[in-house]
């Protein structure tokens, strides 16, 4: 039975928005962490002389409430994970009324939960992200990786300390299923009968449903992305880095959207619930895609075959690229 909209506000990471100690360590356990690990990730790679026993009460507590789920029992080397469900719950709670009672509204929220469960989502909140955040061409920090870590009072080590949580992951998933909304759209009327790339939002969700695992959808799906396409907008998008009119591009977000091929098989219905969350107040507007699109058109920009691997990576960044 689908659910209601009643229904999911009470289980809801709005709710740890007004506690930046639940926040900080539900989205520290977002990625799959022991214990040490997530000290490790809390205090910058700190694991003595900080103070732990709150983040182990918070742990405890957000087990108790069910925003944290143990995945493994091996005494010190407990695996934990954060339940994705209450962030299903804020993408629900932000769709119309009239989402609940479509036919097929029970699929679109199983794929949901695929997607979001997946290590590929989760990979967002690992130390890599955290220590090294996305950035945009100007180096500037993008948004939800912003301003995160505080230093302690005795200035000895820096913190993870997260406010506006729910904006923070709204912002990021904006951007997700704006980005991809887009590059589905280009692959399924430039690439569909080269690629065999099937058009049907409702036939990709239920092959993500039936092998119930987002990593091996994706690579059941690999061999149907357009590179040349990917390619091409990313040669674009290093083009119109330089155009401060255009928006801001969050570059290692693309590299993750291209490399895998996400970006060309995140379901329409999906990537449209995305597109209803906010982003964050006062951040860079995000790179309009109208602009790539008149510049696929327009042919006035340079092929670089080597632009997802360097330049979306940040390796080609300097003086010259900015």
């Amino acid at each position: 039975m689908t659910t209601l909209p009643h229904s999911i506000q009470g289980f809801n990471i709005t709710h740890l928005d007004k506690d930046w100690k639940l926040a900080t360590v539900y989205a520290a356990y977002l990625s799959p962490k022991t214990p040490q690990q997530a000290l490790k990730l809390i205090y910058h790679g700190a694991t003595t002389g900080v103070s732990e026993n709150w983040v182990i009460n918070t742990r405890r507590k957000l087990n108790e409430m069910g925003y944290i789920i143990k995945v493994t029992d091996e005494n010190s080397n407990t695996l934990y994970k954060s339940d994705i469900e209450p962030l299903v719950n804020l993408i629900l709670s932000h769709q119309k009324d009239q989402f609940f009672k479509e036919n097929g509204a029970d699929k679109i929220i199983k794929s949901l939960y695929i997607f979001l469960n997946s290590q590929w989502f989760r990979d967002f909140f690992k130390e890599e992200y955290f220590y090294s955040p996305i950035r945009h061409s100007d180096m500037t920090v993008y948004g939800p990786y912003a301003n995160l870590y505080i230093k302690t009072p005795s200035g000895l080590n820096q913190k993870l300390e997260i406010t506006n949580l729910s904006q923070r992951l709204s912002h990021l998933l904006y951007d997700i299923g704006y980005y991809s909304h887009n590059i589905r759209w280009d692959t399924i009327s430039r690439f569909r009968e080269d690629h065999n790339i099937d058009e049907s939002d409702m036939k990709l969700g239920e092959e993500m449903i039936l092998l119930g695992d987002f990593e091996l959808f994706i690579k059941h799906n690999k061999m149907n992305v357009p590179s040349n396409l990917l390619i091409q907008i990313c040669s674009i998008i290093k083009f119109l880095a330089k155009k401060e009119y255009c928006g801001k591009a969050p570059l290692q977000l693309f590299q993750k959207l291209f490399q895998s091929g996400v970006c060309c098989f995140i379901p329409t219905n999906i990537s449209l619930m995305f597109r209803l969350m906010p982003r964050l107040p006062d951040t860079p507007e995000f790179l309009d895609f109208g602009f790539i699109r008149k510049m696929m058109h327009s042919q006035s920009y340079k092929i670089d075959p080597k632009c997802i691997t360097h330049y979306l990576s940040g390796a080609q960044l300097g003086k010259d690229n900015l």
